[in-house]
């Protein structure tokens, strides 16, 4: 005989109630979706020891037929769906004929229900999905009273864990202030305890009296509304959050004593939970330094385009096309904060820098200040909105979501610089350890600022200025944010490095990256300063053609290189051949590639001491990565932690 055996319907039926049914709300979410699809316009919750003695949802909808109360707790008894391809198209809340039968799996489940045109109501008992006796005429109003008494009493652990009953019933509360302020028109009133919680007026009454009488005056005077469509993804974005306020105001300090911050989704009229709609937000706000108290989604898809069928809880869909929809919608909300701070003269300050960040190196290029603008516009990893979402309860420790590397982490190398000659300007070396000695880096920096006399020389050339809003405009934030925090793992090649950004890994084009760095290097030779020549420069040394282009920076002479044994003079020269031609664009092309070629010349042993102590320091630092790098593929996903996560089910620690 085989060891593989059928389990018990009951055992069967109590399981998958105990995954539909975790807690006493989401008994009420899945009572209350079905009062709404009845047609309800007002919903009475009551509680009993937060719902575990007992749970009641009594509404004013169309009621259930006398002939349909047999199959009302029967499993995958439904009135919504009869064929499958009816799912593209659900229009109803409820769709698997699994809320009253789960309910009445773990509970003792009464309902009495009238409809309008019915005499009297009719009333049953229900117990493991079954009608424990035929339906009897019985008092009551128009609508569907659906009780349920000693929840959980066949699943004592479950039972028991719920001891602590204010968590359970301020659950049971946040469930119906989400479907309060999403339907504002129905009226929906929560009683615990023989006392009245709250009770909304329904009818004509405005999402901002919901909201007044839920979360105070205070919250509902600073609405602001959201809406934003695109016919090309199909979907429409709406909803209302509060104005967001600084991080380090007391207000904000007064609401976290009172009440947390609220965050609602609702797609296509369902209550779903969604991080990733929540992200968008999380970023901006982030970015400022500010926190949103409440905030309430309503995303509108085209039907055909979701999933609803997804998890037997509803609590989650699947739509087409997700990340485009968040990236316009997380530029929305970028653009929509931004028009409520103006400038950055009237936006929050930032948090104060720590104690121990990283000092800011010397400027190798000098950028115009757009880039303080895009530094506005760019994306943080971190979220501000999560961590005070609810400051009194402990989170859950996601190992696949923990970021375990900090590119403001400082490496014990730093410190340890090569002892050289005045004119010798070396990297780190590894294998000659006596040359070595501890320095300090700000100090080196200070001894090489005094030796440079000189003054910034600035150009006001139109041409030129157009080159760098050029660089600005075709900027994107995304990668900016990506380039500014990665951390470097190491280089494959001189053409090929693996960064780390969040939690994925990332492989780039160090050819191409170096391509647009030193073309945005050279369009900003005025920040390197012009040091005294020891002699003067001829007249031919500048406007003399050479015979052949040099093949390389190192042997280059003539029109845009006069002596390569000082690399501020080069620098000097050029500027001195950009002020008499003004063909800005065809002499910075050229320069940029004969930069990239003077490096990709000379890739000896210390290439990767180059690459990661030299150059990825100044791409981090003053690098514009344009938005055609996602098109060419400079940089590419290698990896995931959470993708992984779900191949391997565990991540290490």
């Amino acid at each position: 005989m085989g060891v593989i055996q059928r389990l018990p319907p009951d055992v069967v039926n109590r399981m998958a109630a105990g995954e539909i049914l975790a807690r006493p709300c989401n008994a009420v979410k899945e009572l209350v979706e079905n009062s709404l699809d009845a047609g309800a316009t007002e919903i009475v919750v009551t509680l009993q020891n937060s719902g575990l003695k007992l749970l009641q949802v009594q509404d004013n909808g169309k009621g259930i037929a006398r002939d349909d109360f047999e199959l009302a707790c029967e499993r995958f008894a439904t009135s919504k769906l009869e064929k499958f391809e009816d799912l593209a198209h659900m229009k109803t809340y409820g769709f698997r004929g699994e809320a009253l039968a789960s309910l009445s799996h773990v509970s003792k489940v009464n309902i009495v229900s009238k409809q309008a045109d019915s005499a009297c109501a009719y009333q049953a008992n229900f117990v493991d999905g079954k009608m424990m006796a035929p339906t009897k005429p019985s008092a009551g109003k128009n609508g569907t009273c659906v009780t349920a008494t000693d929840l959980f009493y066949n699943l004592p652990q479950r039972r028991n864990k719920m001891a602590t009953h204010n968590e359970e019933a301020k659950m049971v509360f946040d469930t119906i202030m989400r479907f309060a302020i999403h339907r504002p028109d129905v009226s929906f009133a929560l009683r615990q305890n023989a006392s009245s919680d709250f009770r909304t007026r329904g009818g004509d009454a405005s999402l901002r009296d919901v909201v007044s009488l839920l979360l105070g005056r205070d919250v509902a005077d600073a609405l602001v509304n959201l809406h934003h469509e695109s016919t090309r993804l199909k979907f429409a974005f709406g909803g209302v959050m509060s104005r967001p306020i600084s991080a380090a105001t007391a207000s904000l300090a007064q609401h976290r004593k009172t009440r947390n911050n609220v965050f609602s989704v609702f797609i296509n009229g369902r209550s779903v939970r969604s991080d990733i709609l929540k992200q968008p937000l999380d970023e901006v706000l982030s970015r400022r330094a500010l926190v949103c108290q409440f905030c309430a989604v309503d995303l509108k898809i085209d039907e055909t385009r979701v999933d609803v069928n997804v998890h037997p809880t509803k609590s989650s869909v699947l739509f087409l096309e997700k990340d485009e929809i968040v990236d316009e919608i997380r530029g929305y909300i970028e653009k929509l904060i931004g028009e409520m701070f103006g400038d950055a003269k009237n936006s929050p300050p930032p948090p104060p820098p720590a104690a121990n960040r990283e000092a800011s190196p010397k400027n190798v290029f000098h950028f115009t200040n757009s880039i303080e603008v895009l530094r506005r516009n760019s994306l943080a990893a971190t979220s501000s909105f999560k961590a005070t979402a609810n400051s009194q309860i402990e989170k859950k420790r996601v190992d696949y979501m923990e970021i375990r590397t900090d590119s403001k982490e400082r490496k014990m190398d730093e410190f340890v610089v090569r002892c050289r000659t005045d004119s010798e300007h070396a990297v780190v070396d590894h294998e000659s350890i006596d040359e070595i000695s501890m320095v300090s880096i700000g100090s080196q920096e200070a001894d090489e600022s005094q030796t440079m006399t000189t003054t910034r020389r600035e150009f006001d050339y139109e041409s030129l200025m157009e080159l760098r809003r050029e660089i600005c405009e075709a900027a994107s934030p995304t990668l900016r944010e990506m380039f500014k925090s990665f951390s470097f793992v190491g280089a494959i090649n001189p053409e090929l490095v693996l960064v780390q950004f969040g939690t994925a890994l990332y492989s780039i084009n160090f050819a191409k990256l170096l391509a647009e760095f030193f073309y945005q290097a050279a369009n900003h030779l005025d920040s390197v300063a012009s040091p005294p020549f020891r002699a003067p420069i001829g007249e031919s040394a500048v406007s003399r053609r050479p015979t052949r282009h040099p093949s390389g920076l190192r042997r280059g002479k003539g029109v845009f290189f006069a002596d390569l044994s000082s690399r501020r003079r080069v620098f000097h020269v050029e500027s001195t051949i950009l002020r008499e031609k003004r063909e800005f664009r065809r002499v910075i092309s050229f320069l940029s590639k004969k930069i990239l070629a003077w490096f990709s010349a000379f890739c000896d042993a210390s290439w990767k001491l180059t690459i990661s102590k030299i150059l990825i320091p100044a791409i981090r630092k003053k690098l514009i990565p344009p938005e055609r790098f996602k098109q060419e593929n400079v940089v590419q996903l290698l990896a995931d932690a959470h993708d992984l996560y779900k191949v391997f089910e565990r991540c290490g620690t």
